[in-house]
């Protein structure tokens, strides 16, 4: 797909190693295989207060899960990073993941005392709003380097789930001093706690994955386009961005060379609960990375990800996920790719 037009022939940065083959193992067969992609963050307990007034209590959740959820559809191996509360159901996980046999658990450690428990109530506006019923636990039950198994740490592609970002800021620096290409999400509380810390975070991530609420915010600005951003988005320097960009789909920047592209949907969708969708979007773009190398159509793997939440409850294997179909809806988003790039500036 990426030779449809000449601004899309460059493929994805590459980690400086040469990659294992993920399925090797040492001699003696004890190694995990090394995953595709690891997703490093917070699992959670979630009360969802929809708006139609429907109040979903202890959804499996968290961001973590649902970015595996998104990654493990498309048959690559995924690793996963998390702490639990001593409350948290071990069959959360197992419920987390369309391929049991491709996600490896072994990062997962658990913790005396609750889990990070939240509340998000969402509006009739489209807005959200999260409320943390165990807030004293967000830093604790955030892995830290030391958590990431050394054979997770060999994936090309580490993702690190929204989390405060001095303990992205430290992850970050962790994996990049591994060699793994480092994509990054996060959530407006974070922001607002650190804002001194986005510039020097975002510099050590190839991959930026935020919301348009999260550029709002960002960069104190109402644009309503991913577009709008440009002048910003452009001093950040080597990292991709994807801008989640809710009904209207994507929008991915490659600021080295100033080029865009706007990603469509998928229609037709039965929207059951909008939450965890961006994080599949993330954990499905990583996966569409290791499976087409082009950052525009790894994209469309996030948006077809993101579509099964969408029509599912909690951070949950989709119950009507099958491959076909997921073949299908990437098919008709990889359609709404422009031939042509923006050319921006």
């Amino acid at each position: 797909m990426s030779g449809r037009d000449g601004g899309r022939s460059e493929r994805v940065p590459t980690p400086a190693w040469s990659a294992p083959d993920p399925r090797e193992h040492d001699v003696a067969g004890l190694t995990p295989p090394v995953p595709d992609v690891t997703i490093v963050g917070q699992a959670t307990i979630d009360d969802i207060h929809r708006e139609d007034g429907t109040i979903l209590l202890d959804t499996p959740g968290g961001a973590v899960l649902y970015a595996t959820v998104g990654a493990s559809m498309w048959g690559v191996r995924v690793g996963v990073v998390t702490r639990f509360g001593d409350d948290y159901d071990p069959s959360f996980s197992q419920q987390a993941t369309a391929d049991p046999d491709r996600t490896d658990w072994s990062g997962v450690s658990f913790l005396v005392g609750e889990s990070i428990r939240d509340v998000a109530t969402y509006h009739p506006d489209g807005s959200r709003t999260y409320r943390f019923r165990s807030a004293h636990r967000l830093r604790e039950l955030t892995p830290v380097p030391a958590d990431i198994p050394s054979h997770m740490l060999r994936a090309p592609y580490v993702h690190l789930a929204p989390a405060s970002l001095g303990q992205q800021l430290a992850l970050a620096e962790s994996v990049r001093a591994a060699g793994a290409a480092v994509s990054l999400d996060t959530e407006r509380h974070f922001i607002r706690e650190d804002p001194d810390l986005v510039a020097p975070l975002l510099a050590r991530v190839d991959f930026f994955v935020p919301s348009l609420e999260h550029l709002q915010l960002i960069f104190d600005s109402e644009e309503t386009a991913p577009r709008a951003f440009w002048p910003q988005i452009r001093e950040l320097g080597r990292a991709y961005v994807i801008v989640k960009w809710g009904v209207f789909g994507a929008y991915v920047f490659d600021i080295k060379r100033r080029l865009g592209w706007h990603i469509g949907v998928v229609r037709g969708l039965r929207i059951e609960d909008a939450t965890g969708a961006g994080d599949a979007f993330c954990g499905g773009f990583l996966a569409g990375l290791i499976q087409s190398g082009d950052i525009v159509t790894a994209a469309a793997y996030g948006t077809v990800s993101s579509s099964f939440v969408l029509e599912s409850l909690g951070a949950r294997h989709p119950p009507h996920f099958d491959r076909a179909l997921a073949a299908a809806r990437l098919e008709e988003v990889v359609r709404t790719i422009p031939v042509h790039p923006d050319r921006l500036d």
